[in-house]
């Protein structure tokens, strides 16, 4: 029997490679001719556009770990309480103004602290060992500028109208060239009388004392609450 020997129908040839190409494996990017293929989102050790460009900090939540956290908030909010009184005390011995105003500048400035650690302390400890603040970096403690010129003003603002108010009735001033002139005894034993002979701008100083304590208060704690969020960003990522 004669076997026909015609060629294949047309498009044949062409079905043929194109089987071919399907069952060829497929070619890795820059490998072959043809554009690069992208790798996938998913693919390992790879990121999706659009997400963070930084991993979260891992952090732990032992007690001990909680406990150096707390420490370190404590250190921040005693060290911004500490620097204005020190400079309270330093402009007194030099400017000679009466001790009650600087005892109460003081105060002020304790109240301050005492709020940045009221916003920081929850914080801490929520972050655990995620709370690490370096001398190295400052903006893991210092003070965010604007809640920092508000208690500064307000402080200066009391120094200003107040820094000659007593609550004595001797006219004397306790001030530092008082103390310099009876001695460290004496000057406390007078400086400690608290027998009181309200005037008008006593009056009035003490009113201004009230919105000064309640504005350092308020301006700590906004301090304390963005030094919060800048640790949360930081080893959150949120």
């Amino acid at each position: 029997m004669h076997r026909s020997t015609s060629a294949p129908p047309f498009g044949l040839d062409e079905r043929e490679r194109e089987a071919a190409a399907l069952a060829a494996p497929p070619q890795q990017a820059g490998t072959g001719p043809g554009p690069a293929q992208a790798p996938a989102a998913g693919a390992r050790g790879l990121r999706a556009p659009g997400t963070a460009a930084r991993t979260a900090a891992p952090t732990r939540s032992h007690a001990r770990d909680r406990t150096t956290a707390v420490l370190a908030a404590l250190a921040i909010g005693t060290g911004w309480a500490l620097v204005p009184a020190v400079v309270v005390w330093v402009t007194w011995w030099f400017t000679s103004y009466d001790v009650d105003a600087a005892e109460t500048l003081s105060l002020a400035a304790g109240l301050t602290g005492a709020a940045v650690l009221g916003a920081l302390l929850p914080c801490a400890v929520r972050l655990g060992s995620g709370h690490r603040p370096r001398l190295g970096a400052p903006s893991s403690w210092v003070p965010p500028v604007k809640p920092a010129l508000t208690a500064s003003a307000l402080l200066l603002l009391y120094w200003l109208l107040g820094r000659n108010s007593s609550a004595r009735a001797d006219h004397i001033k306790a001030d530092s060239d008082l103390l310099r002139g009876i001695g460290w005894g004496p000057f406390w034993d007078y400086a400690g009388q608290n027998a009181f002979r309200p005037s008008g701008g006593d009056i009035l100083v003490s009113l201004l004392l009230l919105p000064v304590m309640a504005g350092c208060g308020a301006a700590g704690y906004r301090a304390g609450r963005e030094l919060a969020r800048r640790w949360e960003r930081r080893h959150t990522g949120r």
